[in-house]
């Protein structure tokens, strides 16, 4: 079955690495959105370099560099299953298992894109806008 993907979703790495990696099924936003359905995953041109930090402390990339990560890629794609809206920091930190967000970060905004049936491609270099955006192209997948 070939699924035709309007949307994306630009995130920064590390954090998409984890997403691509299946550590991390739970993306932290401070919007919602109704739009539920399948999204590229594209790595953002900006690196949070403190998210790193705090990763490595945590015991991921350990043997990575900054310069080794892929950005201003299409590197995957999944499907925006469902958003939570967090209630408080009890709440968040209930999933952070799943998210891998520091609880410091947390001030009742966060939101979590809930991604199912992740999987990666082959790096495609793209020029995305920042947030959910449409392709300009439809990107197809056989499922």
């Amino acid at each position: 079955m070939e699924i035709e993907i309007t949307r994306g979703l630009s995130i920064k790495q590390p954090w998409l690495q984890l997403i691509i990696d299946h550590y991390k099924d739970i993306e932290i936003r401070t919007w919602k959105t109704p739009y539920r359905g399948w999204i590229v995953l594209h790595s953002g041109k900006n690196f949070d370099q403190d998210g790193f930090i705090y990763l490595q402390s945590k015991g991921y990339f350990k043997d990575m560099m900054i310069g080794e990560f892929m950005n201003g890629y299409i590197l995957g794609y999944a499907n925006l299953y469902d958003i939570i809206d967090f209630k408080n920091k009890d709440h968040f930190m209930k999933y952070k298992d799943r998210h891998l967000n520091d609880e410091q970060q947390f001030n009742n905004k966060q939101k979590g894109f809930i991604l199912t049936n992740i999987d990666d491609v082959y790096p495609m270099r793209y020029k995305a806008s920042l947030g959910l955006f449409h392709l300009k192209t439809p990107f197809k997948i056989k499922r």
